[in-house]
Formats: structure tokens, sequence, C-alpha cells
């Protein structure tokens, strides 16, 4: 594995992890190479269940976007990672679902990217439990919609 700057290391662990659930630094070191961070735009994600925790981040980077995920609670941790070429992407479906809290009514995103292959890719705003990680997905979609609109 390519040796990973530690000032970027320091800095896509602060951005990517900063829900407070922190997994040990070879997770860390995984997530830094497969993404090449810096990048464009990002989604991170940490669910934690039963003792379980998972962190999973999503992300665009020049002509590459790429997911990659983790699970630190289990006997047999899992780390893996795709990346596709943007130019793999067949289509990008939209949705969206309406929240109403009784006093206004707010519109929550979703976008899943199909790639040529098969795969999918789907970023769901209202599956962000915390608000910084779903302003970074919301940019993240908006930054996917715009690279997609450069390649047409």
């Amino acid at each position: 594995m390519k040796q990973i700057d530690e000032d970027a290391l320091r800095e896509m662990h602060k951005s990517v992890f900063n829900s407070g659930v922190s997994p040990a630094r070879a997770y860390v070191e995984f997530f830094a190479a497969a993404m090449q961070w810096p990048v464009s735009a990002y989604a991170p994600r940490t669910l934690s269940e039963a003792g379980n925790t998972a962190h999973e981040v999503t992300w665009l980077k020049d002509n590459a976007i790429g997911r990659a995920w983790c699970a630190t609670g289990d006997d047999t941790p899992e780390v893996k990672a795709a990346i596709h070429p943007l130019s793999s992407i067949a289509r990008v479906d939209l949705g969206a679902t309406v929240r109403d809290d009784g006093i206004s009514q707010s519109v929550v995103r979703s976008m899943t990217v199909q790639f040529i292959d098969g795969e999918s890719l789907t970023i769901d705003l209202a599956k962000f439990t915390s608000w910084t990680q779903r302003d970074h997905a919301g940019a993240f979609i908006d930054a996917v919609l715009d690279a997609v609109g450069e390649l047409r």
C-alpha cells in the first residue's frame, strides 16, 4: 500500500470519522488509500447497532466515484472498497421523501447511481442521522450530478 502523508491522514480521519466513534488506524489508512485523499466531495456515515459499528464513505475524485466500508465490532472485521470510473455510470436516479413536522415541509433527497456492470450506489439523506454527515452527503449528491452533467 502506498505511504500516506500523516497530515492528509489526520485531515481525512477528522473529516470522515467525525461522529465520535473512530476505528483503529488500519481502517483509517485503508480508507485514505482507497480514496486517495483529498477528494472533491464525500458522504461519510457511521452506523452503531448492538455493539457493532460500521463506517462507510462514498466519494468523488477526478473521474472516479467510490465507496469504502468497514465493520469494526464483529469477530472478523471486514474492510472493502469499490471504485468506478465516472464513464461507467449508466444512469442516475433521483428520489425524495417529503417530511412534514406539522410546522413546515422539507424535501429529503436520495440518489442511486447505476453502473453499466449492474452494480449500484445509493445515498439517501434520510438515512443520515448526523447533520454534519447529511450536509456532506447533500453536497456529494450535487457534485455527482455536476460531474455526470459534464460527461454529457
